[in-house]
């Protein structure tokens, strides 16, 4: 059953919650955003929305609620709670828009009606309604506006709004709603998704957000993902886009550790040693990446989204370590190359290295490459490397034209080529 229609079924029919509580909750894709959360392209989003009693609302706050509202608290003039202790106070903060005004009100008569006027005019409108609210906070005037609770589910070009009145904090009334929807039983996910799109979630940066998605760990002001109950999630694959210890540590408690994951996908940060990583089938790193981060993850199961650049010194400083480091059998990093002539120029490196041969092994003898680079390892074992063009399976995490290999094999493994 389709997990949106089975939520619906579960808050608006009685006879149906005991099934919904017994029956493993499927889910094929699964956004936790900083402002909202999507299942199988349903969205939830809940948000404070602030309504004048006495005037039309102004077109900033109207635009504001229509897109579900602020995900923090408010007061009764409906402006955003101080919770950090940094913010302005509200004379300054008053006379700091007041030259913001002047200084719009001069673009625009340099602009006339061209350009940017009908945007200026709005900015000044927004400005000018946020000084009225101040002072009205200031002189502890009555408010003439009404904060709601607004709960917007939009599928497709169908948008549902509940609302109810704002009276408990956000956070409680947030938490309410992720009880509700996921903490009734086993959940599955196939593709679980802990921050904005990888090219887009730079755009929330100067918004509050609440520590799964801040930059720089958090520690134990991170909670437990949607408020899932204790080891009943399980997850196949889990893209992260931004802090990877914060996204763990939103798991550590909620992730099933039975079912470890079949792929983890993030962008090249510092990896935290955690077991979630190290269990992981497969980790990939998203972007164009110089070939040393291979080295920087705890998963012997390895592969970068895409290289482009040739490497230098660090090239040979990897691989020495390699040499170095007692690495298992069945170890395998792999990288996306793009086009033939940087696939050469590593290959070419590889060679040139001390005691390297080329050979032939099981994989390549009868493909388009046959060549296999093998060097000498610790422990009675030799690197093997190689490369293909991506097979249906790896076409999934590897969208280049060519894949290069890079596999911990016994010696002897790979026959020399004379």
């Amino acid at each position: 059953m389709n997990p949106n229609v089975r939520l619906q079924l579960f808050f608006r029919c009685p006879m149906f919650q005991t099934v919904h509580r017994n029956q493993t909750l499927r889910i094929r894709d699964l956004i936790v955003r900083p402002d909202k959360f999507e299942i199988d392209g349903t969205i939830y989003k809940l948000g404070v929305i602030t309504q004048y009693t006495n005037k039309l609302t102004p077109t900033f706050l109207y635009l504001r609620n229509n897109e579900g509202g602020l995900q923090t608290d408010v007061d009764v003039y409906g402006l955003p709670i101080n919770t950090t202790g940094n913010m302005r106070d509200d004379k300054e903060e008053i006379e700091i828009l007041q030259r913001e005004i002047k200084r719009l009100e001069e673009n625009q008569r340099k602009l006339g009606f061209y350009d940017n006027f009908i945007q200026i005019l709005f900015e000044i409108e927004e400005a000018q309604s946020k000084i009225d609210v101040l002072q009205m906070r200031i002189y502890k005037s009555p408010s003439s506006c009404r904060n709601h609770l607004r709960l917007t589910v939009i599928t497709g070009e169908n948008y549902k709004k509940e609302r109810v009145a704002y009276e408990k904090p956000f956070k409680l009334a947030r938490e309410y709603l992720e009880r509700r929807i996921f903490c009734n039983g086993y959940i599955q996910v196939r593709n679980l998704q802990i921050g904005e799109d990888f090219k887009k979630h730079d755009l929330l940066d100067g918004i509050p957000l609440e520590p799964l998605f801040r930059k720089d760990p958090q520690g134990d002001l991170v909670k437990p993902l949607l408020s899932i109950r204790e080891g009943c999630l399980e997850v196949e694959m889990l893209k992260v886009t931004k802090n990877l210890t914060n996204a763990l540590t939103s798991l550590r408690t909620v992730l099933s550790a039975a079912v470890p994951l079949k792929h983890l996908r993030t962008v090249n940060q510092s990896f935290p040693d955690d077991p979630i990583i190290k269990t992981s089938q497969l980790v990939s790193m998203v972007g164009k990446l110089p070939f040393y981060v291979l080295s920087s993850c705890p998963n012997n199961r390895t592969h970068i989204d895409s290289y482009t650049d040739f490497p230098s010194l660090s090239f040979t400083d990897v691989v020495n370590e390699w040499m170095e480091s007692d690495m298992s059998v069945g170890t395998y990093y792999s990288m996306g190359i793009h086009a033939a002539p940087f696939l050469e120029g590593l290959f070419n490196l590889f060679r040139k290295l001390p005691g390297a041969e080329t050979a032939e092994n099981k994989e390549t003898r009868s493909t388009r490459f046959p060549e296999c680079v093998i060097i000498p390892m610790k422990n009675n074992t030799e690197l093997n490397v190689y490369c293909n063009e991506p097979n249906n399976e790896e076409k999934e995490y590897c969208s280049t034209e060519f894949i290069l290999k890079m596999k911990w094999q016994p010696k002897g493994y790979a026959r020399v080529v004379k």
